[in-house]
């Protein structure tokens, strides 16, 4: 119907779908300035999406600008990715790092930005001419990740011990209907382990439990068919029918609403197993070699310990801080 171009349902369809109207100037998104999105993720961390998907998202809602955070700059295609998808799609896209800092006896988060680069040529210079300036900030990141990883490992060993029995209950073990034990082996099949954070915990139990779940609907469905014959003949009651067929429909209602993100909170929330240290405690002494090489840094999610702490944290390093982030939808979701 879009395609013959009538005005009054291209409206109709972009005030359905909540699309912004885009003016014809044959300007780039980026040269426009009509909306952004300072905190996105891709699949490297915690988002879904891969970086020419996050671009083409942008492009499609009539995003000007997004920056693109990580977790780790020790490989860079992905971050070569998403500018080059910028590049085509002429969306405006930063680059930022996310690191955590233990000061004021809380742990803060925070996103260093790199100055702009807009091509992988830049990029290649950008490190070429601060690779030595960055070097203890990226070696600090990869000890964080190591500390990352044998958090989510806690996750995972916590999951087999107390949740893994519970979801077998009554079945045989190392069964077809039976899931099997969770391990960081099988989590590198949906992400490197260098990339692998808590969040993809969900994606993982996800791809482990769904087609158990399946084969224990079908066998639920196939107890019901045989349970309609013998309420027909007389064999059972029809309470007994009840109480089958309701086993049946609650297991084929948590098949169909299964999903990573509900799998994650329920299973792999634990903030004392999911909490692990930091490297950095000093301030000073990672973002001075970062604002060095021309970049900015921002706080993150400044309430995550409350407004007082807020407050002592940004003055004691504002110094430091060229930007807080006052809002980030995400992060807020279980935020007071």
């Amino acid at each position: 119907v879009s395609s013959y171009g009538q005005p009054s349902v291209i409206r109709a369809r972009l005030d359905e779908l909540g699309i912004i109207e885009m003016p014809e100037t044959g300007q780039r998104l980026a040269d426009m300035d009509l909306g952004w999105d300072s905190h996105v993720h891709d699949n490297s961390s915690y988002g879904r999406k891969t970086p020419s998907q996050l671009v083409i998202d942008a492009f499609i809602k009539g995003i000007s600008g997004i920056t693109v955070a990580f977790n780790q700059l020790a490989t860079l295609g992905n971050v070569e990715e998403v500018l080059a998808a910028g590049e085509i799609l002429g969306v405006r896209v930063e680059i930022g790092v996310e690191f955590s800092v233990r000061t004021r006896d809380h742990r803060f988060h925070f996103m260093y930005l790199l100055p702009a680069v807009s091509t992988s040529t830049e990029l290649a210079e950008f490190f070429r001419r601060n690779g030595e300036t960055l070097r203890p900030f990226l070696d600090g990141l990869a000890r964080n990740q190591a500390s990352r990883i044998a958090s989510i490992r806690a996750l995972i060993d916590n999951f087999n011990a107390v949740h893994l029995p519970a979801l077998n209950g009554g079945w045989e073990p190392g069964s077809v209907y039976a899931l099997p034990r969770l391990d960081l082996e099988a989590a590198e099949e949906i992400v490197p382990l260098e990339n692998l954070n808590r969040m993809h915990l969900g994606e993982l139990l996800y791809s482990q439990w769904k087609p158990v779940l399946l084969r224990r609907v079908l066998l639920a469905m196939s107890k019901v068919n045989r349970a309609r014959e013998e309420l027909a003949n007389g064999s059972i009651s029809r309470w007994d029918f009840s109480n089958i067929e309701g086993r049946y429909q609650a297991l084929r209602r948590t098949y169909t609403e299964l999903n990573p993100e509900d799998l994650r909170s329920q299973y792999f929330g634990a903030p004392q197993l999911s909490e692990y240290p930091t490297v950095f405690t000093d301030m000073k002494a990672v973002c001075r070699p970062l604002k060095a090489t021309g970049g900015s840094i921002k706080m993150l999610h400044p309430l995550e310990h409350g407004l007082d702490a807020a407050y002592e944290a940004v003055l004691a390093n504002a110094g430091w801080i060229d930007q807080v982030e006052v809002y980030n939808m995400y992060d807020s979701i279980n935020r007071s």
